[in-house]
């Protein structure tokens, strides 16, 4: 017998709405079905993983990410590759 589904209800800001409804327009998707799977894979995921996601790193890890983080800025660097103010990167001139 398949498992029972709970039904919760999400409040979020409109300019979030808009953006998942256009996704949903684009993928011709409902809302319904997007929210459940993102909220589905998110369920699945590793605590810490979870908690990389929604802000908070644990502290467990905190220095490890910093060298990673600090380890792929050094990276781009090389390649020649820098952050703009908007944190996308682009090439050097």
């Amino acid at each position: 017998m398949p498992e029972e589904r709970k039904v919760t209800k999400v409040e979020v800001f409109p300019s979030a709405m808009e953006r998942i409804d256009d996704y949903c327009r684009r993928r011709d998707r409902t809302k319904y079905i997007v929210l459940s799977d993102l909220i589905e894979w998110f369920a699945g995921l590793d605590e810490g993983v979870q908690d990389m996601i929604v802000g908070r790193t644990p502290a467990s890890i905190e220095l490890d990410v910093a060298e990673m983080v600090v380890g792929q800025i050094k990276a781009r660097r090389a390649r020649g590759v820098h952050a703009t103010p908007a944190s996308e990167p682009t090439e050097k001139s």
